[in-house]
């Protein structure tokens, strides 16, 4: 049974003169274990550096009541990105209802000034524009989105991103947001209890400090979190 070597023998032996490569070490069964041996150790190495690059450096900021909020370093960005956990009364059927509602995301979606569909994909995936309320003097921002929604009976993951649109130009005097993206994570841990987990980045671009945003950067998901719980505690009575 032969196994196609890695491609960087398969490079190398195409770089190498010819008398280089000895091909008939391929046929020893010694050598062939040898090769097979450190195949295996170059795959192992290869998923456990894999394993250590996916783990996030968050770093816990700050804990309010059952919240915690942790941020990290987005590559490519002075900006940090954020990460809020909690555990709250609610109902999975709820907080689908609850996402599916664009029109009523600014009720809860702490700074979202206006939220309207504008092109639905399927049930469960949809693009959308974002009016974000800024503090005077600053401008307004917009963001055009899509989204989407994968749900089984014991979770919902939501994630959505920055999607080029020429909606955007409709907002001419608002100042675009491209740099966005953010996941929810909501999971049935017991009848009645739900763990959410949102996880978000936005650059809001224009004249202002990141340093400033990244000082603010817990204000808003703490907030925003507060209001959904409101909502999930409210709709469950």
């Amino acid at each position: 049974m032969a196994l196609p070597a890695p491609l960087f023998f398969c490079l190398l032996a195409n770089k190498l003169p010819a008398q280089a490569v000895d091909r008939s070490m391929y046929k020893s069964p010694c050598n062939l274990g040898l090769y097979f041996r450190f195949i295996l150790v170059w795959f192992t190495f290869f998923i456990h550096s894999s394993y250590l690059n996916s783990q996030e450096n968050w770093h816990l900021v700050k804990t309010e009541g059952n919240l915690k909020v942790y941020t990290s370093p987005e590559k490519g960005s002075s900006i940090r990105k954020f990460k809020i956990t909690t555990l709250c009364k609610g109902q999975l059927s709820v907080a689908e209802k609850i996402f599916r509602d664009l029109t009523a995301m600014p009720e809860w979606y702490e700074g979202v000034k206006s939220a309207h569909l504008t092109k639905r994909i399927s049930d469960n995936e949809a693009e959308y524009t974002l009016i974000y309320g800024m503090p005077f003097p600053l401008v307004d921002r917009v963001a055009t989105i899509r989204g989407t929604m994968e749900k089984s009976d014991e979770s919902i993951l939501i994630k959505t991103a920055h999607f080029p649109s020429d909606i955007a130009n409709k907002y001419s005097k608002l100042v675009r947001v491209t740099r966005i993206w953010s996941t929810w994570e909501i999971n049935k841990k017991s009848e009645g209890r739900l763990e959410i987990t949102h996880t978000g980045f936005m650059d809001p671009s224009g004249p202002v400090p990141d340093w400033l945003i990244n000082l603010k950067l817990t204000d808003v998901p703490v907030k925003t979190l507060k209001n959904l719980q409101k909502i999930l505690q409210e709709s469950g009575n």
